[in-house]
């Protein structure tokens, strides 16, 4: 149990380093270290939930399914739609958060 809980935390560090330095370094205009955080939070949140949905998928379907290699390459190129989606979707979540007054 712990051995798990501490994977996912290590990994929910790792890609909130890396969505940090995305949301901080890509955009034009410099934004706050705190919004990047959160707007990083958000996106390695969602990024999880992706990798958790595509990995219980594969462990259901087997590779020597009727579909095969194919199926394998729609899975894959699903995931990175779903992993750039998670980057623009994270910053549209806060955006509308900062303009209801829900995040400061």
């Amino acid at each position: 149990l712990w051995s798990t809980v501490l994977v996912l935390y290590v990994n929910f560090m790792i890609y909130l380093g890396m969505f940090t330095a995305v949301h901080h370094f890509v955009p034009s205009k410099p934004h706050h270290i705190y919004d990047t955080l959160k707007k990083a939070a958000l996106s390695a949140a969602f990024f999880m939930l992706g990798n958790f949905i595509l990995a219980s998928y594969l462990k259901k379907v087997a590779a020597d399914s009727v579909y095969g290699a194919a199926g394998t390459i729609l899975v894959f190129l699903t995931w990175s739609y779903y992993s750039s989606f998670t980057v623009f979707l994270s910053v549209v979540v806060f955006q509308y958060l900062k303009k209801i007054g829900k995040v400061k």
